[in-house]
């Protein structure tokens, strides 16, 4: 089939600075003029273009001409979305200032800040060098396309770029110390932006831990959604949050947290691999020091002292963290059969004399995977079970204390917010639940680091 090409505009004429005001503008033949500009393009064969006329706040001419597809003659109309490529940048950067002016965000803040599952370079990568395009960030279109099988006009979603990143080793070159043009820079504005607006504007941000920092693990095998989503949470409480990987466990980094977070992930032994026993060590002390520990489905299994997937014994004995007296089972046919994809499944929660427990329904619902962990106790004197599986009555989130720590860890997903996109995440989109669990994981940290 043979593909005519044409590429729709989309206008836009801002003419503030050239009147006043409206009332000094003779609008009827501003719009004659415009019409004959744009006449060659009102026709059923041409590409075309959308305007936009503009003056003080006000629309003074709106129409779209041609089509926006030649093939299959589709009008350029009202609601047509148009890419921007490159353009976008001056908007983006122009957004960046505006934020800047307002006093919510600095240009030289560490731009893990707002991206915390982005690695630790072991340097400080700013909003600045993103504005600069000085990062040393790789170019995500070049990897794309040589690497993982997109074309120019595949659809990809910013959850696609950042799981690239996250697994970029080390820096094309320091930041600041040279230039490189790369859309991957301005991406991660666009998702900076997209996020603080989040926090300040269409959902609400809570204070309550301001001042708590958190470490976010992102190791190999971590699951994108869960640590976004887990690290959106974060956010919402108040927490600075920053990416933690093995490496910098291992050279003492989770000294400047108060709490160090694993996520969800593959089902495999990679955290164990990469922290190893001096990474274990470091986490042990961490915690029977005073720092707390969440987990999360993989993360929990990891806290224990051993696990078993699908009835066989898993992973090497040695490198579990032992910091929860149980063990982790994985896999309940009767919630989610092996091989199944992700779905809702109900807790009961266990009583409401735990500080985490307090103000919770009876029941909640979340996300599971198929994979996902229960958890026993070689005593139930040893941990609070929190919560329950409805459908089987083992243990789904159990709290206690380490040392002069506190950890709590859950099989199922608390941090997926399946009905709001402010966690990041459209995987779960297909699924329904009443209301979120952020709340829970709030009153989790708080009980983490009251004392």
């Amino acid at each position: 089939m043979k593909i005519r090409k044409g590429i729709p505009l989309l206008v836009i004429f801002l003419f503030g600075y050239l009147y006043p005001s409206v009332n000094t503008v003779d609008i009827p033949n501003i719009t004659k003029k415009v019409d004959r500009v744009f006449e060659k393009f009102n026709r059923f064969d041409s590409p075309g273009a959308a305007v936009l006329v503009r003056l003080h706040g006000r629309n003074i001419y709106k129409k779209c001409f041609g089509l926006a597809n030649l093939e299959h003659h589709i009008p350029i109309g009202p609601e047509c979305s148009f890419d921007l490529a490159s353009v976008s940048k001056h908007l983006t950067s122009f957004a960046v200032l505006l934020l800047e002016k307002n006093g919510q965000l600095d240009l030289d803040d560490d731009i893990r800040r707002y991206l915390p599952e982005l690695p630790d370079y072991n340097t400080k990568i700013t909003i600045r060098h993103l504005l600069y395009q000085s990062s040393g960030l790789w170019e995500f279109w070049t990897i794309l396309n040589k690497y993982s099988g997109f074309r120019d006009r595949d659809y990809f979603k910013m959850i696609d770029v950042l799981n690239l990143l996250r697994h970029q080793g080390e820096l094309v070159f320091n930041p600041g110390t040279k230039y490189a043009y790369t859309n991957t820079n301005y991406s991660l504005l666009a998702e900076i932006i997209k996020r603080l607006m989040s926090r300040t504007g269409l959902t609400e941000i809570r204070d309550d831990l301001s001042g708590k920092r958190a470490a976010l693990y992102f190791g190999h095998g971590m699951d994108g959604h869960s640590a976004l989503a887990l690290g959106r949470a974060f956010q919402w409480m108040g927490c600075d949050v920053e990416a933690i990987n093995a490496d910098s466990i291992k050279r003492d980094g989770l000294s400047r947290f108060d709490v160090l977070a694993i996520p969800g992930g593959e089902s495999n032994p990679n955290p164990w691999q990469e922290l190893g026993l001096d990474g274990k060590l470091k986490i042990q002390n961490f915690i029977r020091d005073g720092g707390g520990y969440i987990g999360i489905c993989l993360g929990t299994l990891f806290a224990s002292d051993n696990g078993y997937f699908w009835g066989n014994k898993w992973g090497i004995d040695e490198l579990y963290l032992d910091i929860f007296p149980g063990v982790a089972y994985c896999g309940q046919e009767k919630i989610a059969p092996k091989g199944s994809w992700p779905l809702m499944t109900y807790l009961k929660i266990c009583g409401h004399s735990h500080p985490i427990t307090a103000l919770l329904p009876d029941r909640i619902k979340l996300v599971c995977y198929p994979n996902g962990p229960y958890l026993q106790p070689y005593e139930l004197k040893n941990a609070t079970i929190i919560a329950t599986f409805e459908l089987t009555g083992n243990p789904a989130m159990v709290a206690f204390e380490y040392g002069k720590g506190r950890i709590f860890l859950s099989g199922p997903h608390p941090e997926i917010d399946v009905e709001s996109d402010r966690d990041g995440s459209s995987k779960f989109s297909n699924l329904s639940d009443e209301e979120s669990d952020w709340p829970l994981l709030l009153t989790a940290m708080k009980w983490i680091t009251a004392h």
